[in-house]
């Protein structure tokens, strides 16, 4: 009985000692890649935002409320149509607005629309504001910063 207990107490503190080892391992291959490099690229981020819309929209309907993603900051002032997902000012960024029917998936034939999916790609570190806009809704700002973690092994 007594080896048996060894044993387990053996397993046990590999599969601690596994554990542990691997959280210092994060930074690895991104110090790797960095390490061929003459100079890091700066960080950038991405944003995403999701519309959900409680009741089911007609697609003409919201076309019409002329629905706006504003985002500011870090030098930037993007202006996203929701409509037809032009973006004003998204000079270096990824833009994508995608509108999804009532199950989330992307509109084909539907006439109803349940979401709206945008993601701005592309973020350089930075305090943000972005705030959504429409006839209709009542505009509300939210203010965030983007800063990379940094790794805490070495």
């Amino acid at each position: 009985m007594s080896r048996l207990n060894h044993l387990r107490r053996a397993v046990s503190g590999l599969l601690s000692l596994a554990l542990t080892s691997s959280f210092c391992t994060i930074g690895y291959p991104a110090a790797l890649a960095a390490s061929g490099a003459e100079h890091e690229a700066d960080p950038t981020g991405s944003i995403a935002l999701t519309v959900r819309f409680d009741l089911p929209q007609q697609a003409d309907e919201v076309a019409d409320q002329d629905l706006r993603l504003t985002l500011t900051g870090s030098g930037k002032a993007v202006t996203v149509s929701l409509a037809d997902g032009t973006a004003d000012g998204a000079d270096g960024l990824a833009v994508s607005v995608e509108a999804q029917n009532i199950h989330g998936v992307p509109l084909t034939t539907e006439e109803q629309i349940g979401y709206y999916q945008v993601t701005v790609d592309g973020l350089a570190t930075g305090d943000y504001t972005m705030a959504l806009s429409g006839r209709g809704y009542t505009t509300c700002p939210l203010r965030w910063s983007w800063r990379p973690i940094p790794s805490t092994c070495s």
